[in-house]
């Protein structure tokens, strides 16, 4: 490519890791092709690439889970080959995947010291009290301040990837690999996971970076590798990147142009009112109106209500107070009269709520709809994969079989899926709630102009989001929220990521009477 990044290793620098022409098949595909990556001591290298990439693969041959099929593994400068999790573990290499490899049930004490070689008393007896020991130490370098004795389950995400990154260190682990690390963060926990990678760099230990948001990379990340379709684009020191659509136009190929926003919307009818909607401590007096044709934002930090909004709002909850109007008609308290009203809600925690992973891709896009497909009390297959794969090609899902099952998918695939299975049902009012999180960049703006072209076409869309960039990007007004309750309305250039921060933290602000 054009692009000149920088070398490997700086001069004279001896990496941790240095890997030379590795080279990885599956049956039909070539996960990774002749790529050279190093690690050096103490710096944060930032591994990023649309899904499919090879990251996933080149992780996986460094902890031992994959063999590699050509090229050279160096650890320290003595060429291994990585046959087991154990031997990766012993060779000084830890992970954090994004589903936490931990035991529920353990305590945090446990759970810190599983693979350790305790010491024991009489060569039997764990002694717990040196475990024990141990532990307290690192969590006082890691600064845990919760009870290391209650069980795992107990624990917050941010409380337990934290325990995981003490067992890896515990475990002498001198290059930590973290994959999608603060995709279930807040923006607290975000921080707290900034200062322990910090800790690590200044402690020596060196950090792979594996994340779809970009301006974590730019926050954190010594030097840069991308990624694409199974080969290297590059490794570039972080200054040599201008800004985040330089690096996503490294990613996807191409200049990136995430979104080109409508200036304004073609809006035509009231689709949905919400008067006064309350529940609980949740959600306080919230009104506003979607028109069809337009794209309205919801902004606001973590815990704000965004999400019990949007479930009240689909009748997936009974609010306490107010109600909700759809098309001139009282909206009743259930997820299925929401779907006969011509409503959709694509949910936050689209693995658990919004699609059954194992089921085929087929089964998913149909589910909702699957009425229209019977022929009497059978299915009628032929018009189900008819309408399955116009659905493949016009949301360009990348499948190649549809009978396949969903987990199979990329994110980014699974989440055009789940769309596709709404648009399937004829809805035109759309609830997004957080709609690209854990996506690639290339994935993210498919997603954006699908959404835009369903607001063309006469939807109503709520677009949530904790991307503010994001919301301000693609909405052409904006709702804020805070503690419950809608308190700005921003139109046009009046909405920045700026002025949504000031409502968010505002003490002052008056609540919004109604936002139309």
């Amino acid at each position: 490519m054009s692009e000149q990044p920088t070398p490997d290793a700086a001069p004279g620098v001896d990496p941790v890791i240095r890997i030379r022409g590795l080279t990885k098949a599956f049956p039909g595909v070539q996960a990774l092709n002749a790529v050279d990556f190093d690690v050096v001591t103490g710096e944060v290298h930032a591994l990023v690439g649309e899904n499919g990439a090879g990251k996933s693969t080149l992780i996986k041959i460094l902890a031992g889970v994959h063999p590699q099929d050509g090229g050279t593994v160096e650890i320290e400068g003595r060429e291994v080959h990585i046959a087991s999790p154990h031997q990766s573990t012993a060779l000084g290499l830890g992970f954090i995947h994004q589903d936490l490899n931990v035991v529920p049930e353990f305590s945090s004490y446990e759970n810190m010291t599983l693979g350790l070689d305790n010491r024991r008393i009489a060569g039997v007896i764990v002694d717990w009290r040196d475990m024990r020991r141990r532990v307290r130490v690192m969590a006082e370098r890691l600064q845990l301040d919760f009870d290391l004795s209650v069980p795992m389950r107990s624990l917050s995400q941010a409380q337990a990837q934290l325990v995981a990154i003490g067992r890896v260190l515990m475990l002498d682990a001198r290059v930590v690999t973290m994959d999608e690390p603060t995709a279930a963060l807040s923006g607290a926990e975000v921080r707290k996971l900034y200062e322990v990678i910090r800790d690590l760099r200044s402690h020596g230990v060196s950090v792979i970076y594996v994340s779809h948001r970009l301006e974590e990379v730019f926050e954190l990340a010594d030097r840069i590798t991308v990624l694409k379709d199974g080969e290297k684009v590059g490794t570039f020191q972080r200054g040599e990147i201008r800004d985040k659509q330089h690096l996503a136009s490294l990613i996807i190929g191409h200049e990136a142009g995430d979104w080109v926003k409508d200036v304004a919307a073609d809006r035509g009818e009231v689709r949905l009112e919400a008067r006064d909607l309350s529940w609980g401590r949740a959600v306080r007096d919230a009104s506003l109106t979607l028109h069809a044709g337009e794209i309205v934002g919801l902004g606001g930090l973590v815990g704000a209500g965004r999400s019990e909004l949007a479930h009240l709002l689909f009748g997936a909850e009974k609010p306490d107070a107010g109600e909700i109007v759809v098309k001139g008609k009282r909206l009743a308290a259930a997820p299925k009269a929401g779907i006969r009203a011509g409503m959709a809600l694509l949910p936050e925690d689209r693995r658990r709520q919004a699609a059954v992973p194992t089921m085929t891709v087929r089964e998913n896009a149909t589910l909702s709809s699957l009425l229209q497909y019977l022929t009497g009390p059978f299915i009628y297959r032929p018009r189900e994969r008819t309408s399955v794969m116009e659905m493949v090609r016009a949301l360009d899902i990348k499948v190649a079989n549809i009978d396949r099952p969903m987990r199979n998918l990329s994110g980014g695939n699974q989440q055009k899926v789940v769309i596709g299975k709404w648009i399937d049902t004829g809805a035109d009012i759309y609830i997004f709630d957080e709609p690209t999180q854990g996506v690639d960049v290339g994935a993210k703006a498919e997603i954006h102009r699908i959404i835009q072209q369903l607001a063309r076409d006469g939807a109503a869309v709520l677009f949530i989001s904790s991307d503010l960039e994001e919301v301000t990007g693609i909405a052409h007004r904006v709702l804020v929220m805070r503690e419950g309750s809608i308190v700005a309305e921003l139109d046009g250039l009046e909405a920045t990521p700026e002025r949504i921060l000031e409502h968010c933290y505002a003490t002052h602000a008056t609540h919004a009477t109604h936002a139309t």
